[in-house]
């Protein structure tokens, strides 16, 4: 029978920050020479797979209410970070100092409500949005989609390339749940509503309307091909 705690747990800090510490420091030392030959033969090719199995665990012990073992799953899911930047560093290309900083800064950034938006824009928000949301969800989540968009058209601005807002739509992700996800990506009224918030005039909101609708039009002409393959691949293992 699962536990189950009526109390309200309070973090401590410190000593979050402290096993941390000592998480990332037994990752470094198990990657390290004369560490676990496991552990270092390992590569992002080969720990990716376990990645996805523990996020599954993490599901089913939600889907169970099943705490204490949630707790042990969150851990192992941890895991999968700590090796991941481990790995990175060993190879030259982050730290998980990096990811925290990431990590960070967008809480930040993507939440001016909380934090102010002084502290939203030194954290990288260049997005004008409305930060007294009054306790609405919906206003916090349009301001989400704000930031974000403005985030996305900052970094294709930087590598002058021009994308489709369903290609953030991640390729790796099972066939049903990438449907799922660009359907509501395609029909998010969020979305639609950042295309013809601007100021500008109503000639270029309908230019850029059409540009937007084309864009649509072939990513989803793309997708629903590979979509089509993959549940095609996926009967193969249903019993006939």
């Amino acid at each position: 029978m699962p536990e189950e705690r009526a109390d309200n747990l309070l973090t401590d800090p410190k000593k979050a920050a402290d096993l941390f510490a000592q998480s990332v420091a037994i990752m470094a030392r198990l990657r390290a020479p004369g560490g676990c030959p496991w552990d270092r033969e390992q590569s992002f090719d080969t720990i990716r797979k376990y990645t996805l199995e523990e996020a599954y665990e993490v599901f089913d012990a939600i889907e169970r209410r099943d705490f204490p073992h949630l707790a042990e799953e969150l851990g192992d899911l941890l895991l999968q970070v700590l090796f991941y930047a481990e790995m990175a560093a060993n190879d030259g290309h982050f730290t998980i100092s990096d990811v925290l900083n990431h990590l960070n800064r967008k809480l930040i950034r993507r939440h001016p409500h909380v934090f102010g938006e002084e502290a939203s824009r030194a954290a990288g928000n260049e997005a004008v949005v409305d930060a007294a949301v009054e306790g609405s969800a919906a206003r916090v989540l349009r301001n989400w989609e704000e930031i974000k968009a403005a985030e996305k058209a900052q970094t294709n601005a930087e590598a002058d390339v021009s994308k489709s807002r369903l290609d953030s739509v991640q390729r790796a992700m099972p066939a049903l749940a990438e449907a799922a996800k660009l359907g509501s990506k395609a029909s998010n009224p969020v979305l639609i509503g950042l295309i013809g918030a601007t100021c500008c005039p109503s000639s270029w909101r309908r230019r850029r309307n059409s540009k937007l609708k084309l864009q649509l039009q072939r990513t989803r002409k793309t997708r629903q091909i590979r979509l089509a393959s993959k549940l095609n691949s996926a009967t193969c293992f249903l019993p006939s």
